[in-house]
C-alpha cells in the first residue's frame, strides 16, 4: 500500500521592519515577501501534488494539506507581530487581503510530498508522538541557540581559551549537523533514527554540562574587572547550559 506524508518547509527569513515605518511601507515589504513564500489557497493544485497516486491514508493526507491554510491576519501576526503597531495592523492586513484573493498557503517550493510503500517492513512509529512533535517544533530554536552560543563564547567566556577549553567549535558544528539530520529522520523514522537520537541526546547533555562547568570555573578565577562584565551574563549562560542539557534529556526519553 502507498502512503503519503506532507512536509512543509519553513519560509525564508522575513524582512526586518523598522518600527518607525508607516503602515503603508510595512505592508509593501510584507506583500513582497509573501509573494515569494506563500500563494492563494485556491491556487494549490492538489491533484498535481498527489501525482496520481492512490494513498491508503488519503483522508489523513488531505487533512494535513488543508491544515496548512492560514488567514492573512494569522500570517501577518505570526511573522511580523512584533514589528507592527496596533493602530497599523488593520491597514497592513487589508493590504495583504487586497493583494491575495483568499487565505494563504505555502508556496509550491515549500511543499514536498513524501511517497512511501509499505511492504514487508513494518512502519516505524514512536510511542510518544506528542514528545516527538514537540521536539521537532523546538529544533529550529535549539539550532538558533547553538549558533548564538558559538558566536558569543569569545566575548562572554574569554578570548584566550587555549587548547584545554572545554567547548570546541567542531563539537558544536557536529551537534548542529546531527540535529538537522535528526529533524528529517524523526518525520520519517528508519533504522538509523534511534542511533541519531542517542548521539544527539548524549551530545547535548555533554555540551550543556561542559558549558555549565566552564561557567563555574570562570566565576572562580575571574578578575574583579572581568567579574563585573561576566556577572551580567552569568544567568544567561547558565540558562543556555540548562536548556541544552534538558533538550538532550528529552531526546533520550524517546529511546525509553
Amino acid at each position: 500500500m502507498i502512503y503519503g506524508e506532507l512536509e512543509v518547509y519553513e519560509p525564508g527569513a522575513p524582512p526586518d521592519l523598522d518600527l518607525s515605518w508607516s503602515g503603508e511601507k510595512k505592508a509593501k515589504e510584507i506583500v513582497e515577501w509573501l509573494e515569494l513564500e506563500f500563494q492563494d489557497f485556491g491556487d494549490l493544485d492538489f491533484h498535481n501534488l498527489i501525482s496520481g497516486h492512490v494513498f491508503a491514508n488519503f483522508d489523513e493526507l488531505t487533512s494535513s494539506v488543508w491544515n496548512q491554510e492560514s488567514s492573512s491576519r494569522e500570517v501577518v501576526l505570526k511573522y511580523f507581530g512584533n514589528s507592527i503597531l496596533a493602530n497599523q495592523l488593520d491597514e497592513v492586513v487589508r493590504a495583504v487581503e487586497d493583494h491575495f484573493e483568499g487565505d494563504l498557503f505555502p508556496a509550491d517550493h515549500r511543499i514536498y510530498l513524501d511517497v512511501s510503500e509499505d511492504g514487508e517492513d513494518e512502519r516505524i512509529e514512536f510511542p510518544n508522538t506528542e514528545l516527538v512533535q514537540s521536539i521537532i517544533e523546538d529544533i529550529p530554536s535549539i539550532l538558533e541557540l547553538l549558533s548564538v552560543v558559538r558566536s558569543d563564547i569569545p566575548d562572554s567566556l574569554g578570548h584566550n581559551q587555549g587548547p584545554d577549553f572545554l567547548m570546541k567549535e567542531d563539537e558544536l558544528q557536529r551537534l548542529e549537523e546531527r540535529l538537522i539530520e535528526l529533524k528529517i529522520s524523526l518525520k520519517s523514522p528508519n533504522e538509523q533514527t534511534d542511533e541519531l537520537i542517542g548521539e544527539a541526546g548524549d551530545g547535548f547533555q555533554k555540551v550543556g554540562s561542559k558549558l555549565a562547568a566552564h561557567i563555574g570555573e570562570m566565576t572562580k578565577v575571574s578578575t574583579l574587572k572581568f567579574a563585573e562584565k561576566f556577572g551580567e551574563s552569568t544567568g544567561t549562560w547558565a540558562g543556555r547550559a540548562a536548556i541544552l542539557v534538558i533538550f538532550g534529556e528529552r531526546l533520550l526519553q524517546l529511546l525509553l
